[in-house]
């Protein structure tokens, strides 16, 4: 009788135990896709096997009294079957439970090294995108083009150099997935990858619209630069076409050649002023905007729109001054026949008057 009281007690707590441990292995909750959270978890597991190691004296306990027992009791019959259920069902439930732990840890070590290597290369992925970020957003866009551009392609060539990096954590994370199975930690590592693929893509989109800003700007100088070439070849044709001294006829059929020869080239000059004072004005507002270290296109750049200003000015100033005389002296020529043509009038009627006045001798 005493074995069998102490049998039942030893059930009784054991059972009470068991129901304990597996309220709490049901509370532990998936296996987290955080490297730290999964340590912690690995702690939890590790403190639930010394507690079974500790309650193994009052499993065998149990199991020593109801060998005892049903050595006095015919195993067929009600007492003795009910004590050997008893047995069974505190060794099945400590096997069910014990085998779910040993389960847990195996899942835990697997996803310990796998979320350490996910988490670790994301970290290593992030920090290297933030570091790109950070050299893109400090680049000074007031600086050379050209040399500015060199910079971004280099930061394009980083960029790219860290794809290798995201496939892997891509990659790691897809192990993790099939490690830890359930959907909230599936859910979780997704989100952590989206997130860096979209700082990923940032970058990327930083990089294409400050890139294309530049080359559109680059673009725009080579244009600039081919205006300002074909203005002062244009100007430099020109001024050499008025080279020779003007002579200015005082013959009115000679004088009226000149000044047909010359009406065409002082309409084409007059009507590129617009355009020229257009170009002088745009080249003005570049160089306003570089920094006062000027590379050496930007001084090119200077040195060209000083000779355009000094060839226009000269260029205009010739082709003014010669209408206007050529103008003047039309205007006096024809003055000076209409006089003669009037004086000539007058002579003739004077004579006409003498003639017909002349008194018969």
């Amino acid at each position: 009788m005493e074995d069998l009281k102490d049998l039942l007690d030893t059930h009784d707590q054991l059972a009470n135990w068991l129901t304990a441990k597996d309220r709490m292995m049901t509370v532990l909750g998936p296996i987290s896709s955080d490297s730290r959270m999964v340590q912690s978890q690995v702690q939890q597991v590790q403190v639930l096997r010394e507690e079974f190691r500790t309650q193994q004296p009052q499993l065998k306990h149990l199991t020593d009294l109801g060998e005892s027992v049903l050595n006095r009791l015919d195993e067929n019959s009600p007492d003795g079957q009910r004590v050997a259920n008893k047995v069974n069902t505190i060794l099945e439930r400590w096997a069910d439970l014990l085998g779910k732990l040993e389960d847990r840890a195996n899942s835990l070590g697997a996803a310990a090294n796998t979320s350490r290597e996910f988490d670790a290369g994301l970290a290593r992925l992030k920090e290297a995108l933030q570091a790109i970020s950070d050299e893109l957003d400090d680049l000074p866009m007031d600086k050379d083009p050209e040399e500015l551009l060199r910079k971004l392609e280099n930061l394009e060539r980083q960029l790219e150099g860290k794809r290798p990096l995201l496939a892997d954590a891509e990659s790691a994370g897809e192990q993790l997935c099939q490690v830890l199975g359930d959907a909230a930690s599936r859910t979780e590592i997704q989100g952590k990858l989206a997130q860096v693929n979209r700082q990923y893509q940032g970058i990327q989109r930083k990089l294409d619209l400050k890139k294309a800003e530049l080359e559109g700007s680059l673009r725009d100088g080579r244009q600039f630069g081919e205006d300002c070439a074909k203005t002062l070849g244009w100007l430099t044709e020109e001024l050499g076409q008025l080279s020779e001294k003007l002579l200015v006829s005082a013959d009115r059929q000679v004088l009226q050649q000149q000044l047909e020869q010359h009406e065409p080239v002082y309409r084409d000059v007059m009507a590129k002023e617009h355009e020229i004072i257009m170009l002088l004005n745009k080249g003005r507002d570049n160089l306003s905007k570089s920094p006062q270290q000027r590379s050496g296109s930007e001084r090119n750049l200077q040195k060209d729109l000083e000779k355009i200003q000094q060839a226009w000015e000269k260029l205009r100033k010739d082709v003014v001054d010669r209408n206007t005389r050529l103008q003047t002296c039309m205007v006096k020529i024809s003055f000076n026949n209409k006089i003669e043509a009037e004086n000539l009038y007058l002579n003739f009627d004077v004579h006409l008057f003498t003639f017909n006045f002349n008194p018969i001798i």
